[in-house]
């Protein structure tokens, strides 16, 4: 229950790190802006709370020895291939909302007025993806949320839920 109370709270901690990024609404932005940051609001979060509902799966999978005492639950890396690729459709949604809402609807001048909102690449995934500077579209903006969604995740499993040994 505990493991539980915590992925949520994590989940709703990387919502709210993501609304309050990307800035406060103001009468200048449009409808299609504002429907693009809560686009991109919203999968993310998704995807945040989808990639931890995994880990506390695969923890609670490894507690009642359904799979490998081995298995590092909170590094989505170390799970299987049927896992893996259940987190990279979750990873395809984000894209596609943020295509749909954003790189679908805005001119080219609200689409950087969008992005500017943005600081660049946090580590790990500026160098794990090779990606630095500004964002100049959505698409490195979407490979850096997916890539933060699943390290936020990891980080916050780890944290709340531990690395237990192999007895």
């Amino acid at each position: 229950m505990r493991q539980r109370f915590a992925l949520m709270g994590t989940a709703a901690t990387m919502f709210a790190v993501v609304a309050l990024a990307a800035g406060p609404a103001t009468a200048q932005l449009n409808k299609d802006v504002d429907k693009c940051r809560g686009s991109i609001a919203k999968a993310y979060a998704k995807l945040g709370a989808g990639v931890s509902k995994t880990i506390a799966k695969c923890h609670k999978d490894r507690n009642n020895g359904k799979i490998a005492d081995t298995v590092d639950c909170n590094s989505i890396a170390a799970m299987d291939a049927k896992t893996q690729g259940k987190i990279a459709k979750a990873k395809d949604k984000l894209n596609k909302s943020i295509v749909k809402k954003c790189s679908d609807k805005l001119s080219t001048t609200l689409a950087q007025e969008v992005l500017s909102r943005y600081p660049g690449y946090p580590e790990p995934c500026a160098t794990e993806l090779a990606l630095n500077g500004p964002f100049r579209t959505f698409t490195p903006l979407s490979q850096c949320l997916q890539c933060q969604g699943v390290r936020t995740a990891e980080a916050a499993a780890t944290a709340a839920l531990g690395l237990p040994t192999v007895p």
